[in-house]
């Protein structure tokens, strides 16, 4: 399991750091791959997932926090 992690590891930095290399918008800071670990009769089973991480302006974000004076 610690080698799935640390190889996950590996694969989102090359991941975060060609995303930011080759995407032009400002909308979205990052996407990364998460995984979830399912055993199932002694047999390792991962679930994957790409989860995009949004970039919060610094008018937005008092907004959403709601300390907007």
């Amino acid at each position: 399991m610690k080698y799935h992690s640390l190889k996950m590891d590996e694969v989102n930095q090359i991941l975060e750091e060609l995303w930011k290399k080759t995407y032009q918008g400002t909308d979205v800071d990052t996407i990364l791959i998460r995984s979830d670990n399912e055993t199932a009769q002694g047999n390792r089973s991962y679930n994957y997932r790409v989860r995009l991480f949004y970039c919060l302006s610094a008018f937005l974000l008092p907004v959403l926090l709601g300390n907007v004076s």
